[in-house]
């Protein structure tokens, strides 16, 4: 698995999509199914938050936090580049674009109206050649956004997104983006 998750943002900085992909999205355990399994067995060797070494998946409102804190630090971002390095108009520039860690790499897409794309994914599986496959999977998410959510008459801006068209674009595209890249490594 190389993409975890991917994060929708709004303008203002409210988290309208997330999705998980793959053995992530099915394997990880919530923390109240984290409970439950040690309610049921006290003496199990697995802590409440963690699961066999992998991520916990992350409540509704941890999701949340996730997404405004992650809006908060990329204004924050755009606002540190100095006058004479902008080269672009004041919109499109800057802000967090990859997030470096030692187990996970964000990468942040801003569209021009200001919603943000932002991914998860496994740093340890994911090579520095991977940055432009990246930008090329966030140009096809954006379309796709653009073809099935922006064109869909009933759906509201700035809104959570409820679109099955997409879900089902989206889970294709990303499972075959992660067999692609993890035979690649």
């Amino acid at each position: 698995m190389v993409v975890f998750a991917m994060y929708i943002i709004n303008k203002a900085g409210g988290l309208i999509y997330q999705r998980d992909f793959g053995k992530y999205a099915k394997f990880v355990k919530t923390e109240k199914e984290n409970a439950e399994r040690l309610q049921q067995d006290p003496t199990s060797p697995i802590p409440p938050n963690e699961y066999d070494g992998k991520f916990v998946k992350p409540s509704g409102n941890q999701y949340l936090t996730l997404a405004s804190t992650f809006h908060g630090l990329h204004a924050i971002s755009k606002e540190l580049i100095p006058p004479h390095a902008r080269t672009q108009p004041e919109e499109e520039n800057g802000g967090i674009e990859v997030l470096d860690a030692d187990t996970f790499k964000i990468y942040c897409y801003a569209t021009p109206t200001g919603t943000k794309f932002f991914y998860l994914f496994d740093a340890k599986k994911f090579s520095n050649d991977g940055v432009s496959t990246m930008e090329e999977c966030c140009k096809w998410v954006y379309q796709c956004y653009v073809d099935y959510v922006m064109k869909n008459p009933f759906y509201e801006l700035e809104m959570p997104i409820k679109c099955s068209l997409f879900d089902e674009h989206l889970d294709k595209y990303m499972a075959n983006l992660n067999s692609t890249l993890k035979k690649s490594n």
